[in-house]
């Protein structure tokens, strides 16, 4: 057997066809290499360009404490910035430098488009050319309470309100308190209630710039640890309401889990509804008149729960007395005034606004309704409004069926309210009677802007005479019985006397016999002729004002 020897192995030659395709491949890689290089480098500096070009472009962002900044980048210049609302109304601006805040007080949540013309550095300027405009669409930042708005506090311990946001500036105002404290916050999350006592609730408002107006505040109740459900009302029993003022219960515990939360009994019965405002706080909200003006409420709570830091379940308010004023408006409007009033601003006719303007009275002018009134009358109204008043409220009342002592009370006010919407005017009109003690002693009746008659009659001996001042006529009879004391101690007892209208005391206008008229003669009273005092009857109903000179 023979050695064997290992050979290398080699490779053929390659043949003529076969070197051309392996050179030309090797061109073909080569070329490829350059181009992808050549792509690598144009992608590489396009990005460059791309990023230069982005880092050159300005924009307007939302400020910290501006309502917008523009960045500008470096070479460029801000021209012009203006600035609209949703209704593409133009928003004044107060510039400072870059940055601009609105020129007028903002509600928070505002929407505002922000435009700017920018003087272009370099490398925008090769594309967008020298100058450029941008937009930005704002809204205005709202900081919101982000804490419990019903919070069980250890007596004693602060009640802290943060925010969902850094605020500018807080409004605070406590139940009890008529004066909202301002906090000024700038950069703070949360602020203490100032002066908190065990049990409370405060309205709290918060901007978180300072340029923005407070929006409206939200309630924050706080409660002290106890095993019994615990109600703050509000407005606080102290607090004067008028019929419209909504009353608000905040439950300690979720009302939920509270029978009658949402039926606590209103005395005497209003219109209006309940509501749940939140979990833990429900509303009654007045309709129709509201709330008897000059009235007091009663508010029984559902069972187990007791007014927060009191023993008891009833919190009473009292609704606020109406303007004396708006009175004598509306008497005059009805007519049992002898004048006119007329608003400047006339009152709409419908039932809310009506009783609204029992507390805020419109301006305006009273006038006569007629060109003839006696000078008494001109005199009683300059000097002594208070009694023609009274007695144009005895007339309002006779004529409504209701009691007429001239006194102004809730009934009076929901009546009078009622009459003007219905247009339930004074039927009868106005009079005015006028009496003179200087002999002939006269009366003077005068009706709508007339005088009806002129007559002789009898007034008081001394002794027993006639009272002067002006009073208005409180009783009538078609005819009754007087009865009294005479000055001399004796005692008289007059049936039948006819035509009587009570106006002081025992003093009247009625018939009386006598052999003459226009002297003193009678025990106080006004007398006149059977024909005279029948004519006088029917112009003095309830109301009528007697006035008795000296």
């Amino acid at each position: 057997m023979s050695d064997s020897v290992d050979t290398p192995e080699t490779t053929p030659p390659e043949t003529g066809a076969d070197a051309a395709r392996s050179s030309d491949g090797k061109g073909r890689r080569g070329k490829r290499i350059v181009v992808i290089a050549g792509a690598t480098l144009f992608v590489v500096i396009g990005a460059v360009g791309a990023l230069l070009f982005v880092e050159s472009q300005a924009s307007i962002d939302p400020g910290a404490t501006a309502l917008a900044d523009v960045q500008l980048p470096p070479g460029a210049t801000l021209i012009a910035i203006s600035a609209t609302d949703t209704h593409r109304q133009p928003v004044a601006l107060i510039q400072s430098g870059s940055s601009v805040i609105p020129a007028h007080p903002t509600p928070p949540g505002t929407v505002i488009t922000v435009r700017a013309t920018v003087h272009n550095g370099l490398p925008a300027r090769w594309i967008l050319g020298s100058t450029s405009q941008i937009i930005a669409t704002i809204t205005t930042p709202v900081a919101r309470i982000s804490s419990p708005v019903v919070q069980t506090v250890p007596a004693g311990s602060p009640v802290a309100v943060s925010f969902s946001q850094p605020i500018a500036r807080a409004a605070i105002t406590p139940a009890d308190a008529a004066v909202t404290t301002v906090h000024s916050a700038i950069g703070l999350r949360v602020v203490a209630i100032p002066h908190a006592g065990a049990n409370g609730t405060a309205q709290v408002a918060a901007a978180a710039r300072a340029w923005e107006t407070l929006p409206a505040p939200v309630q924050v109740a706080w409660f002290a640890p106890n095993v019994k459900t615990q109600v703050l009302a509000s407005p606080s029993a102290s607090s004067p309401m008028t019929p419209f003022t909504p009353i608000l219960l905040t439950y300690s515990k979720p009302i939920a889990g509270i029978p009658g939360a949402l039926h606590a009994r209103i005395s005497p019965p209003s219109p209006g509804a309940w509501r749940a405002v939140d979990s833990r706080t429900v509303a009654f909200t007045p309709a129709g008149a509201g709330f008897a003006p000059d009235s007091v409420i009663h508010l029984t709570l559902p069972a187990g729960t007791e007014v927060a830091g009191a023993p008891t379940r009833v919190v009473n308010w009292t609704i606020a007395k109406p303007s004396p004023i708006r009175a004598e408006q509306l008497l005059a409007q009805l007519g049992y005034l002898p004048l006119r009033f007329t608003p400047t601003v006339p009152v709409a006719r419908t039932q809310q606004a009506q009783v609204v303007a029992i507390f805020a009275p419109p301006s305006g002018r009273f006038t006569w309704r007629s060109r003839s009134v006696p000078t008494a009358l001109r005199t009683t109204w300059a000097t002594n409004s208070a009694v023609m008043m009274q007695g144009a409220v005895m007339a309002f009342e006779d004529q409504h069926q209701l009691t007429a002592d001239g006194v102004i009370g809730p009934k009076i006010w929901e009546a009078l309210v009622q009459a003007v919407l219905a247009g339930q005017n004074n039927s009868f009109g106005y009079s005015f009677v006028n009496v003179t003690r200087t002999q002939p002693e006269t009366l003077t009746l005068w009706h709508n802007g007339h005088v009806i008659l002129t007559a002789a009659v009898n007034t008081g001996i001394p002794g027993a005479s006639t009272q002067p001042g002006v009073f208005p006529v409180y009783l009538r009879e078609r005819t009754g019985t007087m009865s009294g004391t005479n000055p001399d101690g004796t005692k008289y007892h007059d049936p039948g006397i006819p035509w009587i209208s009570y106006f002081n005391g025992g003093d009247a206008l009625h018939g009386f016999i006598r052999g003459s008229y226009g002297s003193p003669q009678s025990l106080g009273c006004v007398e006149m002729p059977f024909a005279t005092a029948g004519a006088v009857w029917p112009f003095t109903p309830i109301g009528t004002l007697v006035d008795v000179q000296q």
